[in-house]
């Protein structure tokens, strides 16, 4: 049987062979199957890509499955500088779409990442479902996490957060990009946060879900399915450290509490709208 030492070498070793791939084969996309040191026991996805469409899909497998495809490099445009364009008629291209991809695993710990701000990914991961995920993105794509139960973090910048069908926990944080999470399952007593810039933040929950919420929109409405006790606004001190003197405003979030209370969620947007769903799904599950 091969030991871990081992088969942890061949996995570099793969991956070596994969970079190469990839620059002999300017048009190079394939995938890598990455193994589990112990494919029994709950494992953690962690994924920090500049320039990708990320997709994550949780499934009966027992190991992670990586396809990778570089993103296609955008054409000329008539409106660019004219005489650029004419040199480089006068030429032919070699393309550059090298894969600068990397994956190790240790301990049911994977890890895929790639430094590149100029290749960019549509990379699609199958994991196991019992899976904690931590995936970050920046600019040039959506990041889209479906059947995962766990623990799961999202990260992006330029782009949209689809969560669906999640059992556990959620946070999801962009910029430029909508918000769609769908949660079959919570995990009792985990708070979670939903934040965009310039987008819709879009929740659905399960019917009996216990929560606090804290929420904010400066342009847009909020609107939910749920019946929540609305909790007055609560007067807010700050000290100048100067002067000494005292600043008292009303906060402006809007405090409600769902079935009672409970951990917080907060759901925040500045231009567009939140919405808060319910779901007729299973309730709760524990750690």
């Amino acid at each position: 049987m091969m030991n871990i030492k081992n088969m942890k070498t061949n996995i570099f070793l793969g991956l070596i062979m994969m970079f190469l791939s990839g620059i002999i084969n300017a048009q190079n996309k394939g995938e890598i199957n990455v193994s589990l040191s112990n494919p029994d026991s709950k494992g953690s996805l962690y994924v920090n890509i500049k320039r990708a469409n990320i997709k994550v899909q949780g499934t009966n497998r027992q190991d992670v499955l990586i396809q990778y495809e570089p993103m296609a490099l955008a054409e000329d445009c008539d409106s660019c500088d004219d005489d650029r364009n004419k040199r480089k008629s006068e030429l032919e291209r070699i393309s550059n779409n090298a894969v600068a991809l990397e994956a190790v695993e240790d301990n049911n710990k994977v890890r895929i990442s790639s430094d590149s701000w100029n290749k960019g990914f549509s990379l699609i991961i199958q994991v196991p479902r019992n899976f904690d995920l931590d995936i970050n993105g920046y600019d040039g794509g959506d990041i889209l996490v479906e059947n995962v139960k766990g623990e799961v973090a999202l990260q992006n910048y330029n782009g949209k957060i689809s969560a669906i069908g999640i059992s556990g926990s959620v946070s999801a944080n962009t910029y430029n990009g909508k918000i769609i999470v769908t949660l079959k399952e919570v995990t009792l007593g985990v708070p979670m946060a939903f934040n965009t810039y310039n987008g819709d933040v879009d929740v659905t929950f399960p019917k009996s879900m216990k929560g606090s919420f804290k929420l904010k929109t400066s342009r847009g409405s909020i609107l939910s399915a749920f019946d929540m006790e609305m909790r007055k606004p609560e007067p807010v001190e700050k000290t100048k450290n100067k002067s000494d003197t005292y600043k008292v405003y009303l906060n402006d979030w809007v405090k409600a509490d769902l079935n009672g209370g409970g951990p917080e969620i907060v759901m925040k947007t500045y231009n567009n709208d939140i919405y808060i769903r319910k779901s007729n799904t299973l309730e709760f599950i524990t750690r």
